[in-house]
């Protein structure tokens, strides 16, 4: 069963429940296929982890397909049970049906994915900071504002 991604949207979710939350999210048509990877999310939000997923990927692919590899996290699971066909089980967590992708869809998928978590997190995102940079941020870098400026914003904020 081979599906192509179309409509490709990487988006940041921010909770109002949990303050200085951010919660990656992937969304592609068809719908019910995006609905499973997303769950997925939650376990690889940060581009490192994916890099590793995609690393993983490959190497499960060239496996001899009779050991039925995955990758595993709680009870999400990632197969490769034929040859060059990924799929995604999160049937127990959530009751939605496991859904297979070719790997070229895949890795597709997850490097943009990657490629929008790195520029998340390196600031390359106009108009978002991560909230762990905060600290180092005002609108620009902290080592292009004055220090004249700072030490008056440090003392206005101890008031």
């Amino acid at each position: 069963m081979e599906n192509s991604i179309q409509f490709l949207s990487l988006r940041l979710c921010y909770s109002d429940s949990l303050p200085g939350e951010v919660f990656p999210e992937i969304w592609f048509q068809p719908e019910t296929i995006s609905r499973v990877i997303t769950c997925f999310t939650i376990e690889y939000r940060t581009a490192e982890k994916v890099k590793s997923l995609l690393q993983n990927l490959k190497l499960l692919n060239e496996f001899p397909l009779p050991n039925n590899e995955s990758l595993t996290s709680n009870d999400s699971h990632i197969y490769i049970r034929e040859r060059d066909q990924v799929t995604f089980d999160v049937e127990y967590v959530t009751e939605l049906k496991p859904v297979t992708l070719h790997l070229n869809d895949v890795l597709y998928l997850f490097e943009k994915y990657r490629d929008f978590l790195h520029r998340y997190e390196t600031c390359q995102i106009p108009g978002l900071i991560p909230c762990e940079k905060l600290g180092s941020w005002l609108c620009v870098p902290r080592e292009q504002v004055k220090p004249e400026y700072l030490a008056a914003l440090e003392a206005q904020s101890s008031v």
